[in-house]
């Protein structure tokens, strides 16, 4: 699911990565083939693995993101 995170700042992208792969049914942010945190021309990050019906419930309703753009279950 693509998401916008409250900061692109590397440090807080980390903090928010870190979050979503301590939720249950895991789930983490895409990173690049450099390991960075990867954004797209829009400045938003996606979030894979896990039960994404799951963890877009908790990152909308614990505000760990700004907002959820899409989601899909891939379980």
């Amino acid at each position: 699911m693509k998401v916008k995170l409250l900061s692109n700042d590397k440090v807080a992208a980390e903090a928010t990565d870190s979050t979503i792969r301590g939720l249950p049914t895991g789930g983490y942010l895409k990173r690049n083939v450099a390991g960075d945190i990867e954004f797209d021309e829009f400045g938003n990050a996606t979030v894979e693995g896990g039960d994404q019906k799951f963890l877009a419930f908790a990152l909308r309703n614990q505000g760990y993101v700004a907002v959820i753009m899409n989601t899909t279950n891939k379980t």
